[in-house]
């Protein structure tokens, strides 16, 4: 009985823990977006692209039914989704699987930094997603003290 409680307790504060990680993170984006015009971190605070810049874009594209406006926003939007599913998997399955787990991840981690440099080469400063951003917190820092 006293076992049972325990796990209980545990599971509750798991999930307790989850909703007040989700409420603070969603707060920090929410002030994040208010304050720069973006909910990326790194296009924030640098003002640059990130290899993830259009993938929020890419995704609501995606879903919308716009498949071209989302291969054009970020080609490797669909890495995400199989990522994803890899987590969950690997936490269903802990000991499956390890050799072909970092065998994809490794691929999918060096097709994003590859897109990312031909990105940069072709779209960058132009077209969006690859823009810069000038409300981001250091061109701002910059701008107060220039």
């Amino acid at each position: 009985m006293r076992r049972l409680r325990s796990t209980k307790f545990k599971n509750v504060v798991r999930v307790t823990e989850f909703f007040a990680v989700t409420l603070l993170l969603s707060t920090l984006l929410f002030v994040l977006h208010r304050v720069t015009g973006t909910i990326c971190l790194f296009h924030g605070v640098i003002g640059l692209p990130s290899p993830g810049c259009g993938l929020t874009r890419a995704h609501l594209a995606f879903f919308s039914g716009r498949f071209g406006d989302a291969f054009r926003y970020h080609p490797l939007f669909w890495a995400v989704s199989i990522l994803a599913a890899d987590i969950i998997y690997t936490h269903i399955r802990p000991k499956s699987g390890n050799k072909w787990r970092k065998a994809l991840i490794a691929i999918i981690i060096i097709a994003f930094v590859l897109l990312f440099v031909v990105r940069m080469i072709t779209l960058f400063p132009h077209t969006e997603p690859m823009t810069i951003n000038p409300d981001a917190l250091m061109g701002r820092l910059i701008r107060l003290f220039v």
